[in-house]
């Protein structure tokens, strides 16, 4: 059996920069809000490449995300 799929990540948000995609931060978003619920909303406006949630790990009343866009025009609202 092999192993690669620990070589397998998905890039930082600082890496996603540095390639040239568009990042959108979106703050103060419901805690019970996931990836695919914030990928959902602003698919429906633009073309996104993907969207993270991460939370507040000492409140956890809200939390904050970003939503990456291949092009800058995607990410223009």
């Amino acid at each position: 059996m092999a192993y690669w799929w620990w070589w397998w990540r998905e890039p930082s948000i600082y890496e996603m920069a540095e390639a040239g995609y568009m990042l959108l931060y979106v703050g103060d978003i419901e805690p019970t809000v996931t990836d695919y619920v914030l990928f959902d909303a602003f698919s429906q406006a633009s073309q996104v490449s993907s969207a993270r949630v991460s939370g507040y790990s000492i409140t956890r009343k809200s939390s904050y995300g970003y939503v990456s866009f291949h092009h800058s025009r995607d990410g223009n609202f």
